[in-house]
């Protein structure tokens, strides 16, 4: 198989990705009885149309460059990282308690302190899972049941139930779960 040019690797497949994407969606905006026009003129305004849009554009934009660029470097490590967002909202937790607790007396310096904590914060919220994908022999079953832990513990930390194991919430047997069935003992 010949590989493209560079030209066309850099400019060529986004343009058309994005012309896909566009036909596409204009199909199903007329298919539930809309105006493509319509739509893609909101889309622009609600985004760019004015000061208080590009503030949103950037915040939200922001959030997911930052979690892209988690997977991206975990990923780059030969690990698959499926806990950005709550990477993300640990490492604002993180900023926020170093911001507030401590009297500091210029922004200057609470500045380089809050980004160390968002990042250990962040980190800490990752280390059992990335220890555990990580470790040669240890099956992604203890990944997943962590994974699954810790969706527990957020989800019901204030009230401090637990849900039954095998529950909404429980371990499923899934083509990820780790467990074998009858067909894949054979």
């Amino acid at each position: 198989m010949t590989r493209l040019p560079r030209w066309a690797d850099v400019v060529l497949v986004p343009l058309i990705s994005l012309l896909l994407a566009g036909i596409i969606s204009a199909l199903v905006i007329l298919a539930i009885g809309q105006s493509p026009r319509e739509a893609l003129s909101t889309m622009v305004t609600g985004s760019v149309g004015s000061a208080y849009a590009w503030g949103y554009t950037l915040y939200y934009a922001t959030s997911f460059m930052f979690t892209g660029l988690a997977v991206t470097v975990a990923f780059h490590g030969s690990l698959f990282n499926i806990g950005g967002e709550g990477q993300a909202q640990l490492g604002g937790l993180g900023v926020a308690l170093v911001c507030l607790a401590l009297p500091w007396p210029h922004w200057t310096l609470a500045l380089p302190v809050a980004m160390v904590a968002g990042a250990l914060f962040g980190a800490a919220w990752a280390a059992l899972p990335a220890y555990l994908q990580g470790t040669p022999g240890q099956p992604y079953r203890h990944h997943h049941d962590h994974v699954q832990l810790h969706r527990r513990g957020v989800d019901h930390l204030p009230s401090g139930e637990r849900p039954a194991p095998g529950g909404p919430d429980g371990p499923g047997d899934g083509p990820l779960s780790g467990r074998r069935g009858a067909a894949d003992a054979a």
